[in-house]
């Protein structure tokens, strides 16, 4: 299943429930299957993500905009920046940083690795 902007949309272990504030890998897709400007999109542990591959580097992010909730898999990605479609708000997805407008909400982001050729991200759980 793909997203209008190609991004693919990966379901794995939808999971409903309680944030407990503890954090916890969940597999989100094969390596090779994040390419530069195909990003992975995920419903995970009760979170939307967003898996980006910039060069060798993968980054994983909140898929809202937290400005206006912008789906963030239809922006464009320039370097580590991605521009919501919706506003133009832009932010970084290595640390979350808004770039668009001084004292905007950061973008959520979460520490992902590859495993056995497996993207996990680590997110938090729900109980």
């Amino acid at each position: 299943r793909q997203g209008q902007s190609g991004a693919a949309d990966l379901a794995a272990g939808d999971s409903l429930g309680r944030l407990t504030g503890a954090m916890a890998y969940f597999d989100v897709a094969a390596e090779s299957a994040v390419q530069p400007g195909r990003p992975a999109v995920a419903y995970l542990g009760g979170v939307d993500i967003i898996v980006f591959r910039v060069g060798a580097e993968l980054h994983a992010t909140d898929r809202w905009c937290p400005h206006a909730r912008g789906d963030l898999s239809d922006g464009a990605l320039s370097g580590c920046e991605v521009t919501c479609p919706d506003h133009g708000w832009k932010f970084d997805i290595s640390t979350g940083e808004c770039h668009k407008k001084t004292g905007g909400k950061p973008l959520k982001t979460y520490a992902c690795r590859v495993r056995s050729g497996r993207v996990e991200v680590d997110i938090p759980t729900v109980a």
